[in-house]
């Protein structure tokens, strides 16, 4: 990087490393597909333990 006037600038080479490192943390990110279908799985597991829950206490209240 360039500093101009207190501003840093990139340089075509760091522009161009800049979008390289940006690319391999995209795939180490997994892909929106992947993302997606943890995100599902974990709500699902919220959902069924909200679930269990909500029918133990109210196993609980009727008593």
């Amino acid at each position: 990087m360039n500093e101009t006037n207190g501003v840093y600038k990139r340089t075509r080479s760091g522009r161009e490393g800049a979008i390289k490192r940006s690319k391999e943390t995209e795939h180490e990110r997994g892909t929106d597909q992947e993302y997606l279908n943890v995100y599902l799985r974990e709500y699902k597991l919220h959902e069924s333990l909200r679930g269990r829950v909500k029918s133990i206490t109210q196993r609980y209240d009727s008593r």
